[in-house]
């Protein structure tokens, strides 16, 4: 694979934003090939011991993991494009320190992992190459479905309580926060109504379930909504929460999460506890890429033996 020249330049590339094991930045480099692509790279606390390159171990299982489970899953067409290239530490280095000037400072306790040999580019969604304004929006869906009573005690909350909304009234109770408003099963509802209710709980309270996007730059969501209304010309206060539902009722992406959800946790994690209870513990061992392969295949052709 050619390399061009400019993905090797620190003044090619922009700070975006970054989680807690991730930082993110954006390709402003003169290459028109890259310019809709953000480099993702890993973090580490400068100094910690650590094994032998475990960024560059976790992030070869990620990839698999990726190739063999999610995108066959899923679908390409929901998926970004990911690229690999070499990479060395005088480039992670330069871009460290670069970074440093302009990170948040409760982030800065962690720098680019300078160790690793592979850098990953992946499609950037929050700015589309040759746009004149670009508008995104991140939703988290969570989980979209209530379990089976047949692995459960009857008297189990789980039966009827929403996993995500339990889980918002047990932070409230330990942390005192404010609770989320949003109940995933109202997402995943085949009722386009109850789709809009949950995007409206979104807005209300959004935490980090939802974020909105304005050309790349990250806006709270009652401005978002307001520039949308704005863009379309429209006094409907409303119109962007209304947007986003038409299209999540018009795709079939959260009927297809909801059902891998319901496929992939037959046994709750109740029911996953009490069957490795019996088990021998010094057997049981993480997946191999054999074992991926074949368990998607097997669960693909039953999809299309059953007509799904």
């Amino acid at each position: 694979m050619d390399m061009e020249p400019s993905l090797y330049s620190i003044d090619s590339w922009q700070y975006l934003q970054e989680g807690n094991e991730n930082i993110v930045f954006s390709y402003i480099g003169s290459s028109l090939k890259y310019r809709n692509f953000v480099l993702r790279l890993p973090k580490c606390i400068p100094g910690a011991p650590s094994r032998e390159n475990p960024a560059e171990a976790k992030a070869s299982r990620q990839k698999l993991f990726y190739e063999l489970v999610v995108c066959p899953l899923l679908g390409k067409q929901y998926l970004q494009e990911k690229i690999s290239i070499p990479v060395g530490s005088e480039f992670l280095s330069k871009l460290n320190s670069e970074a440093l000037k302009v990170r948040p400072a409760t982030r800065r306790h962690k720098h680019i992992d300078t160790n690793i040999q592979q850098m990953t580019l992946t499609t950037n969604l929050l700015r589309m190459s040759g746009s004149s304004g670009t508008f995104s929006v991140e939703i988290k869906p969570k989980w979209g479905f209530l379990p089976t009573w047949k692995h459960l005690p009857p008297e189990s909350p789980k039966l009827s309580n929403c996993r995500f909304c339990m889980h918002q009234k047990l932070k409230a109770i330990e942390d005192g926060k404010v609770p989320s408003r949003f109940c995933p099963l109202l997402l995943f509802a085949s009722d386009p109504l109850k789709k809009y209710r949950a995007v409206q709980q979104l807005f209300e309270t959004p935490q980090n379930n939802l974020r909105c996007f304005l050309d790349g730059i990250e806006t709270d969501p009652g401005t978002a909504s307001q520039e949308v209304s704005k863009e379309f010309d429209s006094q409907d206060e409303f119109l962007l929460q209304k947007m986003l539902a038409s299209v999540l009722a018009q795709d079939g992406v959260l009927n297809r999460i909801k059902a891998l959800q319901q496929d992939f946790d037959l046994y709750d994690v109740e029911g996953i506890y009490k069957m490795l209870e019996t088990m021998d513990k010094s057997a049981i061992s993480e997946a191999n890429e054999q074992q991926w392969k074949e368990l998607i295949q097997s669960y693909l052709k039953g999809l299309l033996l059953s007509g799904y």
